[in-house]
């Protein structure tokens, strides 16, 4: 494996259970990666569209650009991302990141996000300037999306090229990069 780079996260997370008492959340694997030297992270939770373009406008700017991948956690289906009953489109993502995500790669941590042609991921990427977007193109596990994205964030923090740790993920698990239907596109 590649030498270790320490990539920087900010994690975006919608509420997964609309119960006020629901304690569900991706923070402790980020903690977990951070516990272990391999990111440094910012974990923002988001409940409307005004807010996620208010985050997505902070992580483009220059003074985080130690932050380079974005990891969208949320509830999603082909081509959109849930905010509670709000439905964000990869077009409305798109015109929140116009031109400025260079050098930064965008996972989505939403079920069947990506189960769209790999043209509107490129259009996607064309219209961002983002390095790489990746996620899935099912419906996951939650439990299981979770162990996979402690890889893959893993897999980044060797690997400066997305090819390489994108090689690295279906070399090392392939049976769980198909289960998941997990896509990179760059």
């Amino acid at each position: 494996m590649a030498t270790r780079h320490r990539p920087g996260i900010l994690c975006l997370e919608g509420a997964w259970d609309p119960k006020l008492t629901s304690t569900s959340t991706v923070a402790p694997i980020l903690d977990l990666l951070r516990s272990q030297q391999v990111i440094e992270y910012a974990h923002k939770d988001v409940a409307t569209p005004a807010e996620l373009n208010h985050y997505l406008n902070k992580w483009v700017q220059k003074q985080y650009t130690n932050l380079n991948v974005g990891y969208l956690a949320f509830h999603g289906e082909p081509g959109v991302i849930f905010l509670g009953r709000k439905r964000v489109t990869l077009d409305d993502i798109g015109r929140m990141l116009e031109g400025r995500g260079s050098g930064r790669i965008l996972h989505f941590g939403s079920c069947s996000t990506l189960d769209i042609p790999k043209a509107e991921i490129k259009s996607f990427l064309s219209t961002t300037k983002l390095r790489a977007v990746c996620g899935y193109r099912a419906d996951v596990d939650w439990i299981e999306s979770a162990a996979f994205e402690v890889l893959l964030i893993e897999s980044l923090s060797h690997y400066k090229r997305v090819d390489a740790a994108y090689n690295w993920m279906k070399t090392n698990y392939p049976g769980l990069c198909r289960r998941l239907k997990f896509k990179m596109v760059w």
